[in-house]
C-alpha cells in the first residue's frame, strides 16, 4: 500500500461516531471528502488490499466499508447505492452481506452488532 494513502476515516478521526453529522460538516466532512477522492481513484482490488491493511473493520464502518467497495454504484457525494432497498436497516445489511466473504471483519461480531 501506498505511504501516501490517508487513513480510514475511523482511524483519522475516531472521535467521530460514525453516524454523527460530524461526517457530514466541519473538519469530518472535509476528510471524507478527501478520502473519497483517494478511493475513487483506486479499482477495487485496491481498495480491498488497501482495507486488508486497516482490518479489522469495526463493526459500525462495515456498511461504509461495503460502500467504498462499490463505489462505481454509488453516489460520491451521499454514498447512497441506487438499487438499494428503502429502508436504512435493510440496507446497511445488504451492504455488509456483500462484503462478509472478503475477512475483512468479524462477520459474527457484525450481526450481532447489528441485531442488537
Amino acid at each position: 500500500m501506498a505511504d501516501d494513502a490517508p487513513p480510514p476515516p475511523w482511524v483519522r478521526h475516531p472521535e467521530i461516531p460514525r453516524y454523527s453529522i460530524g461526517w457530514r460538516m466541519g473538519y469530518g466532512e472535509s476528510y471524507l471528502d478527501h478520502w473519497w477522492q483517494f478511493a475513487q481513484a483506486r479499482n477495487t482490488a485496491a481498495l480491498v488490499d488497501y482495507f486488508r491493511a486497516h482490518a479489522p473493520i469495526p463493526v459500525e464502518w462495515v456498511d461504509f466499508v461495503g460502500m467504498a467497495l462499490d463505489l462505481p454504484h454509488r453516489d460520491p457525494i451521499t454514498a447512497a447505492e441506487v438499487d438499494e432497498p428503502e429502508d436504512f436497516d435493510e440496507a446497511i445489511r445488504r451492504s455488509g452481506e456483500r462484503i462478509a466473504h472478503l475477512g475483512l471483519f468479524d462477520v459474527d461480531a457484525w450481526r450481532a452488532y447489528l441485531d442488537a
